[in-house]
């Protein structure tokens, strides 16, 4: 029984170990250090293998996105709630045009819809939001003259 309790301790300090060495790779990527400075400094600090480190910041990435993505949802939930609230006010108030605001800026906040549209043209985009025909027209005779010296 005695073994038993000692492979049990064991495997607690290993598992505190790999926290505190995943912990020292979180600082140092938050931090803005190299990879490859990270790798480096755990694998002295910690005696493990260059793979060892390299799954250690692929965990570590990922724990990061999903915290990221979480608040991220948080705030947007929070948000979308805040102007369900505006929208339901403005119903009450009978002001529909700023109750269409509030649901307009629902959507955009769920990018329901794409705000610029763009124009391709090979390698050149033209974004036609804000500009007048004017202008719409001069970028496309410049896109055209590169176009034409291009093809010849």
């Amino acid at each position: 029984m005695g073994g038993c309790k000692k492979e049990e301790v064991m495997a607690r300090t290993t598992d505190i170990v790999i926290s505190e060495r995943r912990d020292l790779v979180m600082k140092r990527l938050v931090s803005g250090k190299h990879t490859r400075d990270i790798i480096a400094e755990i694998r002295d600090r910690y005696g493990v293998s260059r793979q060892t480190v390299e799954k250690d910041i692929t965990i570590i990435y990922k724990e990061i996105r999903e915290y990221t993505n979480r608040n991220i949802d948080d705030v947007l939930t929070i948000h979308i709630q805040r102007y369900e609230h505006v929208y339901e006010r403005c119903l009450e108030m009978y002001n529909y045009s700023d109750a269409l605001k509030a649901l307009a800026a629902i959507e955009k906040l769920l990018r329901m819809h794409q705000d610029t549209p763009l124009i391709a043209v090979q390698q050149n985009t033209l974004a036609l939001d804000g500009m007048t025909t004017p202008q719409i027209i001069e970028a496309i005779k410049a896109l055209r003259n590169e176009k034409n010296e291009s093809n010849d």
